[in-house]
């Protein structure tokens, strides 16, 4: 198994049950849950994750792939910009920059906890390159 480095480690506060992660670029505003009942929901520049609301809630965000004990996997594709990323809870205000590349990024979320019970989220990032 690869080494991992962490980016960040910290308790973010879920306002409005969600933690997300972001091009620090992005002018489109974050990914929108479409039902409600989804548990991860991926846009263009960035992930949204449904956790329990108003608590705060674990999240580490890592560089490399790993398989930590999780009830939920899923990995998509996003674009970030020259800023590098946005991680924490907008509404909050609990969020902090992490220092990233620009270019397409594959994100592996997993979560301890399925729809909206989800006290602890995982971001895992791979650099694509800028293609």
């Amino acid at each position: 198994m690869e080494e991992n480095k962490v980016l960040f480690r910290g308790n973010i506060y879920t306002l409005h049950s969600q933690v997300i992660l972001l091009d620090n670029e992005a002018d489109r505003g974050f990914p929108k849950m479409r039902t409600g009942s989804e548990s991860v929901a991926f846009g263009d520049q960035g992930v949204v994750v449904a956790t329990v609301e108003d608590l705060n809630t674990e999240v580490i965000v890592c560089q490399g792939k790993n398989e930590p004990e999780h009830k939920l996997c899923v990995t998509g594709q996003i674009w970030v910009g020259n800023q590098g990323l946005l991680v924490g809870n907008i509404e909050a205000s609990t969020t902090t920059n992490i220092s990233w590349p620009k270019g397409r990024t594959l994100v592996t979320v997993y979560t301890n906890g399925i729809f909206t019970n989800a006290t602890k989220v995982i971001f895992y990032l791979d650099y694509l390159g800028e293609n």
